[in-house]
């Protein structure tokens, strides 16, 4: 079975999780969340205005499949990855 690369806990977790209100409040997104490359949620935040936010386990599958697909094609250009990659709604 697959387990998360990284668990948080006590100070680590208070950290991580200020970290990541702030960046959700200075971004002004409704969702922010921390994915590992297996596709497991580490953390995630939620706006207070925001609606209920979609399954997030089905979220971060596709961010982390996304971010290898990404990868691989940086790989085929002859590149060891991109600077940047944008994806805004």
């Amino acid at each position: 079975m697959l387990e998360p690369s990284l668990e948080l806990y006590g100070d680590s977790y208070s950290k991580v999780d200020a970290l990541l209100s702030e960046l959700l409040a200075r971004s002004h997104a409704r969702y922010a969340m921390i994915v590992d490359l297996k596709g497991f949620v580490l953390m995630h935040a939620r706006a207070l205005w925001a609606p209920r936010p979609p399954s997030l386990d089905s979220l971060a599958t596709l961010v982390a499949s996304n971010y290898s697909a990404n990868e691989a094609i940086a790989k085929l250009l002859g590149e060891s990855g991109f600077k940047e990659m944008v994806q805004q709604g």
